[in-house]
């Protein structure tokens, strides 16, 4: 299995936690936008690429199921999936990993908030006429975006507040099994 140079798991997980810093640092729209598409679409797959790695021991997919389980009952469950599932025993989901799933899916529970909304247009002036601070790509001023929020169980909570934490929680639970 493998896709341009993701080979496995650790591969997409390393382009979402690469792709969730340069998040922090972005100023630039649409780049914002798509750094957050980029990551969502990656968390989607990485559960089923984990839980499908011939590489990984049955006790870390046991871990990844119980952990990051993105269904809510054994039905839904992709079929390709159901023979690492119990049916009598099924794993609390993790609602953040479902909600990857569902924005991935259909984009449910999704809306989008503007940071700022000025009423009016301010001008204004600062220094002399030809007067030059910092290099001349030097830009001063406040990057527009959304911020974006996700329904979980009926509390609006920021996207990135969700993509930080998955991403945190994979890191530490495959470190944990090295």
């Amino acid at each position: 299995m493998g896709f341009l140079s993701f080979a496995n798991y650790q591969n997409i997980l390393d382009k979402c936690n690469y792709e969730l810093q340069r998040l922090d640092t972005c100023s630039k729209h649409p780049e914002y936008d798509y750094l957050i598409f980029n990551i969502v679409f990656g968390l989607n797959p990485l559960y089923e690429w984990a839980i499908k790695d011939p590489e990984i021991s049955t006790n870390l997919k046991a871990r990844i199921i119980k952990e990051f389980n993105p269904y809510r009952c054994y039905k839904r469950v992709a079929d390709g999936l159901k023979k690492y599932y119990n049916e009598e025993c099924f794993p609390q989901t993790n609602e953040y990993q479902e909600v990857i799933r569902e924005l991935c899916n259909k984009a449910k529970h999704f809306s989008k908030k503007a940071i700022e909304q000025q009423q009016k247009n301010y001008t204004c002036g600062a220094g002399e006429v030809g007067m030059q601070a910092g290099e001349p790509e030097a830009v001063a001023g406040t990057f527009n975006h959304y911020k974006y929020y996700v329904d979980i169980s009926g509390v609006e909570v920021e996207l990135t507040t969700v993509l930080a934490s998955l991403v945190e929680c994979w890191k530490t639970t495959i470190e944990e099994h090295r």
